[in-house]
């Protein structure tokens, strides 16, 4: 190694001692050479030339062929509108099918026919023309009796009705109000469908072909913009981008930037209809989110005039939609024809359905009777619908909502293919997950956190399985006395050796040398050992037993989780109960089964403070009324009643709708408290000076 080294360095030594001998010293070390500056630029005349005639000469063949280059630009842009308008009308025609898809499995008899098949759309009720308008008029008699008149014509005429192609025709901003099981869900997805297959002009007589953009408001992502330049960049679309991570969260496999280009360009040409559901969620959840919510409306209203927009909520949310320029109208009840026209429309699909459909409903090709439908009076669209799918099914229809929701919760989870639960199992894990959200102002939940309440069920079904196991194993009390030991006279045989062990001999029979007492306590001792020895190996087994348990105990656990993450999917998968919001958020897809899983909850629990706290909540009069059918109402009446009562007496008509719907059912409210009820509505129909409205109302809940 030495010589290596050795050599290595007397060669670099040589090498450097030939460089310095020549005439260019460190020859051989080049990178410690000077380089030389470039040399300065000089003006060349004829390069200047040269490039001068180059540019004369293509100026001069640009302009003689000017011509034929301006239709070859103008071919190669055609070229490339044609295929940008290509994919655009591939990506419309697909975003056209999926927007049908999940339009028509939003309605709660998508099992059974399609949407455009049974769909009668409801009366469309026009709110009351104001009377002051009509002292204004300068056609018909001027006097005071005549405008009195009129307008005592006007308070007590029938409500003005519109069909829902007449309102879309007069109105491109619609606002339907409706109560829950109203259909306004449904309308919306209605409309989606008949825009979406360019069926609105035969079946709304609409000369336009828009692009439906279905939307839930809860769903949208409107949270803060961004600060400086990042949302001066971005202010222009901050109306459109919600609606284009909404609809990429839907639709997957569009693409978020294909699916804002086409909503952006439609928006812009005016060529849209926004179909706004949620609203009614928004009551539910905090304040901030609700005006967060309608600010959003009304700044993409303004900004876009020439889209329609039709927009649902509750009779109790639609202040703000006025002052935005939307025109309102109540979802009225089907009326006796119209439910027949829906029957006739059941029993024609039915018939129609081909021979694998009947099979995967269970029901054969023969159209089915309509016991269903009610005689007389007006029934809601859900209630209608509920007694036709359930008739198909138990071949009897439960008087009440509570008990018809109730069925159609059991139907949704017999098409699971492995139902790991029972039902009333499920409604107790879905009914709590349900009352949470409520009392928490939420509309979704975590699937960890769906999960642990399948799961919990799940160790509390083996905690039962296991406790009547243990319990046919146990004895008798009687045979554990019958093991024990007697003497001759009767008693214990260690009660008598404890007799003996205390009686003592007489006083001279008591000689015990020293070595009796030394062996008597090496005796003592020995026992004293082998007891400490079994108290130890008590304990280890006890310990060991422990041990055991806690790994029984966190196997039951994993195997728990397991099989709620199975019947999670299967839920998922086989029922319309939850649907996926995004990977982690899950929602209940049907209103009226989450607000009738909320009063069973509540029924269960008997919380009375929970009543007392919400009892005059408008958002929870739909949960209150169920629970007076599931539940006595008396704790309900009680924190009802408590407090001073308004003008319009609100207390004492909910509390006789509640005891009306709870004598209808299995359990009577108490008859004392009934007829104090009754003799108080009495007094407020009879007194004198009472509004002829509150009377009316009166009357009704007498009746």
């Amino acid at each position: 190694m030495n010589r290596v080294s050795s050599l290595l360095v007397s060669g670099i030594v040589t090498a450097l001692k030939s460089g310095l001998r020549t005439d260019r010293p460190l020859s051989a070390l080049p990178l410690l050479q000077r380089r030389r500056p470039p040399p300065p630029w000089h003006f060349d005349p004829l390069s200047a030339l040269l490039g001068a005639m180059a540019a004369f000469f293509v100026a001069a063949l640009t302009y003689r062929y000017r011509a034929r280059l301006r239709a070859r630009w103008q071919a190669i842009r055609a070229g490339v509108e044609r295929i940008r308008a290509r994919l655009a009308s591939s990506l419309e025609d697909r975003y056209r099918a999926q927007v049908a898809t999940a339009a028509d499995a939003l309605h709660l008899l998508a099992r059974f026919a399609p949407l455009t098949a049974l769909y009668v759309p409801p009366p469309l009720i026009a709110p009351p023309t104001s009377p002051a308008r009509l002292l204004t008029e300068e056609e018909g008699p001027t006097g005071e009796a005549a405008r009195d008149r009129r307008r005592l014509q006007t308070l007590l005429a029938e409500p003005r009705t519109l069909d829902l192609s007449s309102a879309l025709r007069q109105y491109p901003r619609l606002a339907i109000l409706g109560p829950l099981g109203a259909g306004k869900t449904t309308l919306l997805a209605y409309l989606a469908l008949t825009f979406a297959r360019r069926e609105a002009t035969d079946n709304l007589g609409l000369d336009e072909d828009c692009l439906p953009i279905l939307l839930s408001l809860p769903d949208l992502d409107l949270g803060a913009e961004e600060d400086g330049r990042v949302r001066k960049k971005k202010k222009r679309d901050r109306e459109i981008r919600p609606i284009v991570g909404s609809l990429a969260t839907q639709y997957r496999g569009l693409g978020s930037r294909a699916i804002g280009g086409l909503v952006r360009q439609q928006l812009r040409n005016g060529g849209c209809c926004v179909l706004c559901d949620g609203l009614d969620d928004l009551d539910e959840m905090a304040d901030e989110a609700r005006q967060q919510a309608e600010a959003w409306l009304d700044e993409l209203v303004q900004a876009y005039p020439d889209n329609r927009f039709v927009v649902v909520a509750t009779p109790r949310s639609y202040d703000r939609l006025m002052a935005a320029g939307f025109v309102c109208f109540t979802l009225g009840k089907f009326t006796t024809a119209e439910a027949k026209v829906f029957a006739r429309r059941w029993r024609t699909t039915l018939a129609e359905t081909p021979e694998s459909e009947g099979k995967e409903t269970g029901k054969s090709a023969i159209p089915p009777p309509t016991p269903w439908l009610p005689r007389r009076g007006n029934i809601r669209p859900l209630d209608l619908a509920l007694r036709a799918a359930m008739w198909m099914e138990h071949r009897a229809i439960p008087a009440g909502q509570a008990p018809l929701l109730a069925q159609a919760f059991d139907y949704e989870l017999k098409q699971m293919d492995d139902i790991p639960l029972s039902p009333d199992q499920w409604r107790a894990a879905l009914g709590s997950l349900a009352l949470t959200l409520r009392r928490e102002d939420r509309r979704t939940a975590t699937r960890e956190e769906v999960e642990t309440l399948i799961r919990q069920a799940f160790l509390a079904e083996e905690a039962e399985e296991s406790g009547a196991v243990e319990k046919g194993k146990s004895q008798p009390a009687g045979t554990d006395e019958e093991n024990v030991p007697v003497g001759s006279d009767g008693s214990e045989e260690g009660e008598e050796a404890s007799d003996a062990q205390v009686d003592e001999p007489p006083a001279d029979e008591q000689e015990v040398d020293e070595k009796e007492r030394k062996r008597r306590e090496k005796e003592l001792a020995r026992q004293e050992k082998i007891k400490e020895r079994e108290r130890r190996k008590r304990e280890k087994e006890a310990e060991k037993q422990r041990k055991r348990e806690e790994q029984q105990r966190e196997k039951r656990e994993r195997e728990a989780a397991k099989r709620a993450q199975k019947a999670l999917a299967s839920l998922l998968r086989d029922t319309t109960l939850l649907v996926e919001r995004d990977r982690d958020r899950l929602a209940f897809a049907s209103p009226a089964l989450r607000t009738y899983l909320v009063a069973w909850q509540l029924a269960q629990a008997e919380e009375d403070s929970l009543l007392a706290a919400h009892a005059r909540d408008p958002r929870w009069q739909e949960v209150l009324t169920l629970y007076a059918v599931l539940a006595p109402i008396t704790s309900l009446v009680v924190a009802r009643m408590q407090g001073k009562d308004d003008l319009f007496h609100s207390d004492l008509l909910a509390v006789a709708e509640y005891i009306s719907i709870a004598s209808q059912s299995e359990g009577r409210p108490p008859r004392n408290l009934r007829d104090g009820i009754l003799s108080e509505l009495a007094k407020v129909m009879m007194r004198p000076g009472q509004p002829l409205a509150l009377r009316r109302a009166a009357a009704q809940a007498l009746v």
